[in-house]
């Protein structure tokens, strides 16, 4: 935490600590960050005793022993390799921006072809189907 900032934590008990180790290092959507970002992401909002030291004590070992048993690990899959140019693309549209372009432009309609990784960009005032098509 950088000198002089205030924060609000919450303290734990002894029976949710383990929980929240898991979700701050574990699950697929956390990142398995490294110690020091576990770290913070934790006393961002949760206090404990020897927080730090529970949490490096945590992170080396699921990294020497947890990875394999994983819950989330599957095998790999083949993917299927797409050679013909545009014959899958992948379409969005980004906004609404503001501000707006001097031409009322609010939206970005992208799109990206999955053979080549060519992307495109089009600016368009409204996302309707009218001004997409």
């Amino acid at each position: 935490m950088p000198f002089g900032l205030e924060v609000t934590q919450v303290v734990v008990s002894k029976q949710l600590q383990s929980k929240l180790l898991t979700v701050a290092y574990k699950y697929p959507t956390s990142g398995h960050l490294g110690v020091k970002k576990t770290n913070d992401r934790l006393t961002r909002h949760f206090y404990w005793e020897s927080v730090g030291k529970s949490v490096e004590q945590f992170c080396r070992i699921w990294q020497r022993h947890g990875m394999g048993s994983s819950p989330w690990r599957t095998s790999l899959i083949k993917l299927p390799i797409i050679n013909n140019v545009f014959s899958k693309i992948a379409v969005d549209i980004v906004g609404p921006l503001t501000p707006c372009s001097v031409f009322g432009n609010r939206y970005i309609l992208t799109e990206i072809n999955f053979a080549s990784h060519f992307p495109l960009a089009f600016p368009i005032k409204t996302h309707t189907v009218a001004e997409v098509v």
